[in-house]
């Protein structure tokens, strides 16, 4: 047996070598989601970058439009969009749709998303805080809604339209403060979207209740509101917001609007955070099964 290693040995040695070598390397890349691209859009509106994701169906084929849902807090809930609305695809239950998150670019710690989602959910300046908040709560610059909705209609529709096979029919998902935002939608420009799910809305403590308020004034000057509407809340969230999503629905229902239709959905064992996806996983479907074809 000659001295030294065989050329197997020095074959294992360098292999192993430049596992080493690139495991940094594998470990720093982040997942992605397949047909999906991310675009950092600048707005003139709210002076500031969002991180757009743009979902295609797995057969996205230029010939044909898609239905578009907009789902604000991609961090929390964009995934589980973009895979339940494909997995009912390859079922055959609802047709392709394309899934938008909104979302921001940087950092994505929780603290900071919270503080900036309160910015664009919040149409009051200058709200009482509820005691027990978090430390970050003390540095969100509150009532940025009037310019998110801005952001929306004026710069994101019209850039997915432009870049994308679309049709009119455009869904907002929203949930806890994007919830509230969504309902801030309904009833300043109900011609923004044709359907809504809105999961967890703080509608009794945040800004003391003023979601009612822009009901309460839409109603004194419309009888017609043609949209789908879905309220979703898990037992596990605080009574005031089950009971709360409860009075908004009833609220909805009694008004009577010529063309809404109004669900109310409640999740048993789901508290504030884990009825977003459930919700997402029961509502997007029965969203996108009215466009089958």
């Amino acid at each position: 047996m000659k001295n030294g290693l065989s050329f197997k040995h020095k074959v294992i040695i360098v292999f192993a070598l430049q596992l080493i070598l690139t495991s940094n390397t594998f470990a720093q890349k982040n997942a992605t989601i397949p047909w999906t691209i991310n675009t950092e859009l600048y707005s003139e509106e709210v002076k500031d970058t969002f991180l757009i994701s743009v979902a295609l169906p797995e057969s996205y084929d230029e010939t044909r439009e898609y239905p578009v849902v907009y789902i604000t807090d991609a961090r929390f809930g964009f995934g589980t969009a973009v895979e339940i609305s494909r997995a009912n695809v390859i079922d055959g239950t609802t047709s392709p749709a394309i899934i938008v998150g909104i979302g921001y670019p940087g950092d994505q710690n929780f603290g900071r998303i919270m503080q900036i989602r309160s910015r664009d959910f919040s149409t009051v300046s200058d709200p009482q805080v509820p005691g027990g908040w978090p430390a970050w709560a003390a540095e969100i610059e509150w009532g940025g809604a009037d310019a998110f909705l801005k952001f929306i209609d004026k710069e994101l529709i019209p850039y997915v339209e432009d870049n994308y096979q679309v049709n009119n029919d455009r869904t907002y998902m929203g949930w806890s403060g994007g919830g509230i935002f969504g309902t801030y939608l309904m009833f300043n420009r109900p011609d923004l979207f044709n359907n809504y799910l809105l999961v967890s809305s703080p509608y009794e403590w945040f800004h003391n209740g003023i979601a009612f308020e822009y009901e309460d004034n839409y109603a004194g000057n419309n009888d017609t509101l043609d949209l789908n509407v879905i309220l979703a809340v898990g037992t596990g969230d605080s009574e005031s917001t089950i009971e709360s999503n409860r009075r908004m629905s009833k609220i909805l229902r009694d008004r009577n609007y010529e063309g809404l239709n109004v669900n109310f959905k409640i999740f048993e064992n789901k508290k504030h955070y884990a009825v977003w996806p459930t919700a997402i996983i029961h509502g997007l479907p029965k969203i996108l099964d009215s466009d089958m074809n």
